[in-house]
């Protein structure tokens, strides 16, 4: 077999592979969002103490499924670099409160409250659903890692040609170890209690460099975790 018959079935083949992700993650999407709302309905209608926990449980179970299948079908979706960005203008301040608003039920199972410290700022050029998703998954990392009772804490700020958001929580922090390749694909912290599919943060850090920005972190065990999220400010 030729070099160049080799390199057309590996590429036919990661295409293959592509394609099943993709419809595996669409077609395993629909039952999960399904349970998913029938749980929520059932939580609304549940009195008992005990029932109440097990929809909360699996609520919780199927929201994880499906950041699970999300995470996967992303991953498809960059390694085929088939990402497609829609700009429009943005208030990046009612951005973060809309993100925030939705985790209400999440912040509060975990008896934590978030603060919003939100400068004055322009509107900003960027993909609205994309920033949402790289917002949504840093404050869902602080709900789940911090731990109960804490503080979530959002900044924003203007700097020359750059805003800045930044998220703080004063939970458990991150182990020195681990800081260094938290935004690496698949990896997952050694010390945290909850593990997940070690895509998120991969996942956040390509989204936010296809938006023109960067991000950073710093964080100390016992003290709390810090994400500083720069866009562009055009």
């Amino acid at each position: 077999i030729s070099t160049e018959e080799e390199a057309k079935m590996w590429q036919k083949l990661e295409g293959l592979k592509r394609n099943f992700i993709s419809l595996m993650s669409h077609d395993l999407k629909t039952p999960v969002a399904k349970i998913a709302a029938l749980a929520e309905v059932l939580q609304r209608q549940v009195g008992a103490e005990a029932a109440l926990k097990n929809v909360q449980a699996i609520t919780a179970t199927a929201k994880e499924l499906n950041r699970f299948i999300s995470s996967i079908l992303d991953l498809a979706k960059v390694e085929a670099q088939e990402w497609q960005t829609h700009y429009a203008p943005k208030d990046l301040n009612q951005l973060l409160e809309h993100v925030v608003a939705a985790y209400q039920r999440e912040l509060q199972q975990a008896k934590m409250h978030c603060v919003f410290h939100l400068a004055p700022l322009y509107p900003v050029e960027t993909d609205e659903a994309l920033l949402q998703r790289v917002v949504g998954n840093l404050i869902e990392n602080a709900i789940r890692y911090a731990g109960e009772e804490k503080t979530i804490s959002i900044t924003t700020k203007e700097e020359g040609t750059w805003v800045w958001a930044i998220i703080k929580d004063n939970g458990r922090g991150i182990a020195a170890e681990d800081l260094p390749h938290i935004f690496d694909k698949f990896y997952r912290g050694q010390t945290r209690e909850k593990k997940g599919t070690g895509l998120g943060l991969y996942l956040v850090k390509y989204f936010v460099e296809l938006l023109g920005g960067s991000i950073e972190v710093q964080s100390t065990l016992g003290h709390g975790t810090e994400f500083r999220l720069r866009l562009p400010n055009c």
